[in-house]
């Protein structure tokens, strides 16, 4: 059952990488906004339902790309910390796939695209807060986290199309420097916090 399994898997991650092969073969031709599911279907090889049974739409190829590139996850206050919601950045991920990430970025509005994304994605994350939080502080934590990881997606999207002006060490220090400090207003609600993961 297992071997079954892995296959299924191996095949899932085969497909997709047809599938996402074949967006930016298209990418090369015309503009994200003017590709439709038609297209990538035909570009790939494989049948609507193929596409669709991985994918509800486009856009999904793009979140693909996005939760393999960057990691959320909540670090709960103890001795010596504070609470967190995480979010990690696969440098080894972004180094290997420059070129892809930059052609991304230059044929589309990455940060439009990603806003709806990088307003669910958190969501479960600052559930977790949610019993230890008055309702405003509830409120106050939502908009703070969203704002900060949307601008943090924002300006790593610049950095891209910019040719990666500073390392990404810098920019992640520099990312670090623009989150809110609560804990003086507010010590329940999480920071985000930006990290690197360069394995």
């Amino acid at each position: 059952m297992l071997q079954k399994t892995n296959r299924g898997n191996r095949q899932v991650q085969r497909t997709k990488g047809w599938i996402f092969e074949a967006l930016l073969l298209l990418l090369d031709e015309k503009q994200y906004s003017k590709i439709n599911v038609s297209d990538i279907c035909k570009k790939a090889g494989i049948a609507r339902p193929t596409f669709y049974r991985n994918y509800k739409e486009k856009d999904d190829i793009l979140f693909d790309c996005f939760l393999t590139m960057f990691k959320m996850s909540v670090l709960k206050a103890g001795e010596n910390q504070q609470n967190a919601i995480v979010l990690t950045i696969s440098l080894t991920y972004m180094i290997k796939n420059f070129d892809i990430l930059k052609k991304l970025s230059l044929n589309m509005d990455i940060e439009k695209r990603f806003s709806p994304l990088a307003t669910v994605f958190p969501e479960s994350l600052i559930e977790e807060f949610k019993s230890s939080l008055t309702p405003d502080e509830y409120l106050i934590c939502r908009y703070m986290v969203y704002y900060q990881i949307i601008g943090s997606l924002w300006i790593i999207s610049d950095w891209l199309k910019n040719d990666m002006p500073i390392p990404i060490e810098n920019l992640v220090e520099i990312l670090n420097r623009l989150t809110i400090p609560k804990e003086v207003q507010y010590p329940n609600i999480p920071n985000v916090v930006i990290c690197i993961d360069d394995e």
